[in-house]
């Protein structure tokens, strides 16, 4: 039996062909990507160098098509570095990072890591940031650092600083403070002009030392006692050291009836109540700044006899 020839249908030929030759020819869509990266147009070269192994599987440029992708997205995420935005270049690189070879992940890590690349996604996060008073503590770490958005942090505190100050007076100017309403609203004060809220920051600042007025008097009534603790030390010692034939046991407890009142033991009690009771007067008050004010005029009044006075709350003024 005699079989006769299989005869392919006309477009299952040509369709045949175009495979073949799609094997040898090189890929339309690799050289329009190659041609925008000659033109400088690196993400659009990006975006068509992603596309050669879906549209050309077959063309010999597909298996270098994807590091080539990843070097366009780099050289694009360079120059968006270089023009201050940062999170566009992190973009660029951590897309780059899905095709690039080992080469080029190494040096897409390097970059992410870098200390440029986040504090300036740190400053651009923060300046799109609707609420101001996160913004100011975000750029205030940003400034303090050595990388190159710190000076493009700097200039942000100077424009929005008075904008910013209202907030923080809500937010320190209360029993449980974020940052010092002392300080906060002494810089309100040194503005030139009253920032918008000014009335509203008053009225809380009011209200807050309202509050605390008690416990800053405790404090402050403290301060005597301590003081007194070193008037008697001091007594103390001189009595001890004009006793200086009579035998130390003795003389300690001579002196101990003439200077002090009371037993050890009730004199050591006496005093830590009026330590807890000084350190909750300043766990009340909470400002930082004054709570630190307050603290060191006990040091001071323990240790040497003499404190700096407090005026008008928070400033201080001469020695008491």
């Amino acid at each position: 039996m005699r079989h006769r020839p299989v005869m392919l249908k006309p477009y299952l030929w040509l369709a045949g062909a175009a495979f073949l030759a799609g094997c040898s020819s090189p890929s339309v869509t690799f050289r329009d990507a190659d041609a925008l990266a000659a033109q400088g147009k690196d993400e659009e070269a990006a975006a068509k160098f992603d596309l050669v192994c879906a549209l050309d599987p077959q063309s010999k440029e597909c298996p270098g098509s994807g590091a080539r992708a990843a070097a366009s997205r780099v050289k694009a995420a360079e120059a968006a570095q270089k023009d201050g935005q940062y999170r566009k270049a992190e973009r660029l690189y951590r897309i780059a990072l899905l095709s690039a070879d080992d080469a080029t992940a190494a040096t897409v890590k390097e970059r992410l890591g870098s200390e440029e690349l986040k504090q300036g996604v740190r400053f651009e996060a923060a300046a799109a940031d609707p609420d101001k008073l996160r913004a100011f503590d975000t750029m205030t770490s940003v400034a303090a650092t050595q990388a190159p958005a710190a000076e493009k942090a700097k200039a942000w505190i100077a424009a929005e600083r008075p904008n910013t100050l209202v907030a923080q007076v809500k937010a320190a100017c209360r029993p449980r403070p974020k940052g010092s309403c002392s300080t906060i609203w002494r810089e309100i004060e040194a503005l030139p002009q009253k920032p918008p809220g000014h009335d509203e920051a008053l009225a809380i600042r009011e209200a807050e030392q309202k509050r605390i007025k008690e416990s800053v008097l405790v404090a402050s009534r403290f301060l005597d006692v301590f003081k007194g603790r070193f008037v008697k030390k001091e007594a103390f010692a001189k009595c001890v050291a004009e006793k200086a034939d009579t035998p130390p046991a003795d003389a300690n407890s001579q002196c101990a009836t003439e200077v002090y009142e009371g037993l050890a033991h009730e004199r050591y009690d006496a005093e830590h109540q009026q330590d807890e009771l000084f350190r909750k007067a300043l766990v009340t008050i909470a400002d930082p700044e004054l709570v630190a004010a307050l603290d060191a005029r006990r040091q001071d009044a323990i240790s040497k006899g003499e404190y700096e006075k407090l005026e008008r709350g928070p400033g201080a003024g001469g020695k008491k």
